[in-house]
């Protein structure tokens, strides 16, 4: 029997016994998932495959994964729905796994928990169902709270009537259970979810690895192995008091080593880019100019009700009315229609370089099921096709990014420090009004693990005694914590507040000087 139909049968037999009852199950391929069951594929039962079609769920497939860094790097158009749906797919692995072990068996059998089960894969899928548009760009855009993201996610689960039909269909009273199940920290498991090593970051690592080509197959085989070998067990922790948490198994701590390592790395190259970062205050000085304009338009609306709000505020059905294509769609009925000069300018620059269309319309505009026998594509909607169409017309934004947005590509903070300097000098200006006439810098701390209580990640060490990560014996990998720094200056904020040519252009000349400088070695040692 093939390893492709034992592991139907696998899943076929977990959720019969999990929902009681027969549903067919469904299979989709997912290279990312290749080193999880050999041949990237994953399976779902038809009550999740309903879960997966609802309008707040299928929205995600327009949001993409990494944000704005699909304007600064190639192939990354891999969306939110599709790391949802592997986090999910990791869970469920996970899950059988553990099931395998009689004694918890005997607990989710004895005490009727299979609910919290299906709880727990629901928790997996629809983890990141409350990220607005470009996810993280608009909490920076919105002045949004931190954790604003999850707890919309949480009112969407038990609000949205579409979505809490189907979650009741899998199981009655899904959503209150699955707020138990967190609540009550089931089996433990709010730490594969919560940790430093949890299935978010599980399955982030290796599918944003694929796309970015940054190591995918070492990650994939990574977090295949640790997530095969990790068990349940009660252990002493940072408050003091004894708990149930994921341990991971003695032969697995050169993988925690590279986990984080690589972790560290993705972060420090790909999510923290200068120029990705310099968008999402591009994005943030056009949702602002746009805000405080006179003119009308369906995405100034949005902003407006969401900027500074809370979750509880939020209206879920126009929230869920935006992804990144409505949102462009938004940006691209400014720059046709405003008569700010400003105002268009920073619309521009907030759309995509031309060279982007094909990775906008492969990776949102088409779906499996409107690919005809030979293979052509078909838009999912009219709209979709004067989206593109629109983008392709339009002047290319590259060049007017390039030109107005003057960022330091390198990480040396004294550098920018010194920028910053030269350019308050030349505009005779203070620190309080850097933001205000479009001077934007940041100094991000990335840390390859961190001993956050709670989060811990735990390991048995070859004493047979279990171990939180970075006090393990075995450990070789260094504890890395670094400061990623940038700048960027929009040259259209300046205009607005009446800088002239003149002055501009001493500030572009500062900027060009401090860009090719070259960040120090490090001393011989």
């Amino acid at each position: 029997m093939s390893k492709i139909h034992n592991t139907r049968r696998r899943v076929e037999k977990f959720f019969g016994e999990m929902l009681g009852r027969y549903e067919i199950i469904h299979a989709e391929t997912d290279f990312p998932l290749i080193d999880t069951n050999g041949k990237g594929y994953m399976y779902y039962p038809e009550s999740i495959r309903r879960v997966i079609e609802t309008k707040a769920v299928k929205r995600m497939a327009r949001i993409f994964q990494l944000g704005t860094k699909i304007y600064t790097r190639e192939n990354v158009s891999h969306t939110r729905l599709e790391h949802s749906k592997g986090t999910y797919y990791r869970t469920l692995e996970l899950l059988q796994k553990l099931y395998e072990n009689e004694n918890i068996k005997d607990i989710i059998i004895k005490n009727g928990y299979q609910k919290h089960v299906l709880a727990t894969l629901v928790r997996a899928l629809l983890h990141d169902i409350g990220h607005g548009p470009f996810s993280h760009t608009m909490e920076t855009v919105c002045n949004l709270p931190k954790g604003f993201h999850e707890k919309i996610g949480l009112r969407l689960i038990k609000e949205d009537p579409e979505l809490r039909e189907a979650l009741n269909e899998i199981y009655p009273e899904l959503p209150e259970i699955l707020e138990e199940t967190i609540k009550r920290n089931f089996l433990g498991l709010n730490r594969i979810f919560e940790g430093q090593s949890d299935l978010d970051r599980g399955d982030f690592l290796p599918r944003d690895s694929f796309f970015a080509d940054a190591n995918f197959q070492e990650n994939s085989k990574i977090v295949a192995e640790l997530f095969d070998n990790l068990t349940l067990e009660k252990v002493v922790d940072s408050d003091g008091k004894t708990k149930i948490v994921p341990v991971f198994a003695e032969d697995q701590i050169g993988n925690l080593d590279a986990f984080f390592t690589n972790r560290f790395n993705n972060y420090k190259n790909i999510y923290y880019d200068p120029k990705a970062v310099s968008y999402d205050y591009v994005f943030k000085a056009f949702a602002e100019t746009l805000i405080n304009s006179d003119e009308s338009y369906r995405l100034k609306d949005f902003l407006l009700h969401n900027m500074g709000k809370t979750p509880e505020e939020i209206d879920l059905q126009e929230y869920i009315q935006f992804n990144d294509v409505e949102y462009l769609k938004g940006i691209i009925e400014v720059a046709d229609r405003t008569q700010n000069p400003t105002l268009r300018k920073l619309a521009m620059m907030s759309l995509p370089p031309k060279e982007k269309a094909q990775d906008f319309y492969l990776g949102l505009m088409v779906s499996t099921e409107q690919v005809d026998e030979d293979g052509n594509r078909a838009y999912t909607n009219e709209s979709d096709e004067e989206f593109i169409r629109r983008l392709t017309q339009l002047p290319d934004s590259k060049a007017e990014f390039q030109q107005n947005c003057l960022t330091l590509n390198n990480n040396d903070t004294q550098n920018i420090n010194d920028a910053i300097q030269e350019v308050k000098t030349a505009l005779q200006i203070k620190d309080e009004d850097l933001e205000k006439i479009g001077i934007f810098s940041w100094n991000y701390t990335i840390t390859s693990y961190k001993s956050k209580p709670g989060e811990e990640t735990y390991a048995r060490g070859k004493d047979g005694k279990i171990y939180e990560y970075s006090m393990h014996p075995e450990r070789k990998a260094p504890i890395q914590t670094e400061e990623v720094s940038g700048f960027c200056l929009l040259v259209p904020i300046l205009e607005a507040n009446g800088y002239d040519k003149q002055q501009i252009d001493e500030v572009r000349k500062i900027i060009e000087e401090r860009s090719q400088r070259v960040e120090p070695e490090e001393p011989n040692q």
